[in-house]
């Protein structure tokens, strides 16, 4: 029973005017968390702001989980070669951002996408690297980044709040039995501070009735757990994604979470 891990990817950074680090991924990232596990491993693109601001993004990489639990695909030659009920989705900075938004609950507001309850039944797991998560708060940390948040989500306030899954809360457990969380974040990161990791963390604290506080080793609830590592990972913001600690630390945690 082999379970598939997604790597939420991008064309390109949100952050920085690289104009291509996808082959982070495949070559980096990817080709070891494969070597490290064994397990399939997917890498999601998708379309970017301004030709198509949010949620285009995060449709994209819905449509890409639909497929991958759907069905057998063709390249599967009748036999399944991972198990749909067994995913693990990677984030890395604006992918980090679309995968909470997958698997989390805009509940105070119409949600701007939708979630098959499929996909979110099969997802086991998320880990999210040095994201975004709050988009109010990265601007007044860091207003500068107008620049990529204008073109994506414009500049209403009340849309930024509402589309940030830092607000958001969980689904309800008929929906996402089984749901774990692990927070990564490098000190060293030049482009996004421990605020947006901590901000993130202590709303999954509030969600899962924890009572760790944002700067533990992590919190459990009754719906699911999560646990964050703000030490392990030192290295600038694109730096992480060739890191070996990075598939060691994810291989880890996911056989942890396995077990349980």
């Amino acid at each position: 029973n082999l379970s598939l891990w997604i790597a939420a990817s991008a064309a390109r950074s949100m952050l920085t005017s690289s104009p291509d680090s996808k082959e982070d991924f495949r070559d980096g990232l990817i080709r070891s968390l494969v070597q490290e596990s064994g397990f399939p491993v997917a890498c999601v693109e998708y379309r970017w702001a301004p030709a198509d601001p949010h949620p285009a993004q995060a449709i994209d990489t819905v449509a890409a989980l639909t497929l991958l639990t759907g069905p057998l695909l063709a390249l599967e030659d009748g036999t399944p070669r991972w198990n749909r009920q067994r995913i693990y989705l990677i984030g890395h900075s604006a992918g980090a951002f679309i995968a909470a938004s997958i698997v989390l609950n805009p509940s105070s507001h119409p949600p701007s996408f939708a979630v098959p309850d499929l996909v979110r039944r099969s997802v086991r797991g998320v880990v999210y690297v040095d994201g975004i998560y709050d988009l109010q708060d990265l601007l007044k940390e860091y207003p500068i980044y107008s620049y990529f948040i204008d073109d994506a989500f414009g500049k209403s306030s009340q849309y930024l709040a509402d589309e940030s899954p830092a607000h958001w809360t969980l689904y309800p457990l008929s929906t996402s039995p089984f749901l774990r969380f692990l927070i990564l974040h490098s000190q060293d990161d030049e482009l996004i501070s421990l605020l947006q990791p901590k901000l993130f963390a202590s709303r999954l604290a509030a969600l899962f009735g924890s009572s760790a506080d944002d700067s533990s080793e992590g919190g459990r609830g009754a719906a699911g757990s999560f646990e964050v590592d703000y030490e392990t990972l030192r290295g600038k913001h694109e730096e992480l994604l060739k890191l070996p600690q990075l598939p060691l630390l994810t291989v880890k945690w996911i056989q942890r979470v396995e077990l349980e």
